[in-house]
């Protein structure tokens, strides 16, 4: 399956990081590039939970998108301040069935260093060469930029 993996260094605390990825508010900082589209805005979609419930594993987020599609997004792992991993449903239309994405944040100096990976899965297994080729065309831009907009958002405070 096709893999983006990006690396980036902060010189914010890994919490500090966290819980600015992981607040719905924030996902709209997303731009997407290309056929990636970005986020417009992002809402919890289970009812079994308070809508100001914390996010735990098994919750479901409602993402609507720049180019009017929904996608919904499942929490697999949460563990504040250090990792998270979510299973991203696209839209049926597209390439990918899913895509599972992975952050660590690991303490470097008096910053973090924080890997997101992202596991492409294609639709079907005649689509994985556009997919891989697609992946490193787009989505690892669409990664490297919002990387950059979420240093720079927490860089402004």
């Amino acid at each position: 399956m096709p893999v983006v993996t990006t690396t980036t260094d902060f010189t914010h605390v890994p919490d500090a990081v966290f819980r600015h990825l992981m607040t719905l508010d924030n996902w709209s900082n997303f731009q997407g590039y290309g056929i990636v589209p970005g986020i417009t805005e992002a809402m919890r979609a289970e009812t079994t939970l308070p809508a100001n419930a914390p996010l735990q594993p098994g919750a479901r987020i409602r993402v609507k998108n720049t180019d009017g599609s929904v996608h919904h997004e499942e929490i697999h792992i949460y563990v504040p301040g250090r990792r998270y991993s979510l299973r991203v449903e696209p839209p049926s239309n597209l390439l990918v069935s899913s895509i599972i994405e992975e952050v660590e944040l690991e303490p470097v100096g008096t910053g973090c260093r924080m890997v997101r990976r992202f596991t492409l899965i294609p639709r079907f297994r005649a689509l994985l060469p556009l997919v891989a080729l697609l992946s490193h065309l787009m989505m690892r831009r669409a990664v490297e930029r919002h990387n950059r907009v979420v240093m720079a958002a927490l860089t402004r405070g």
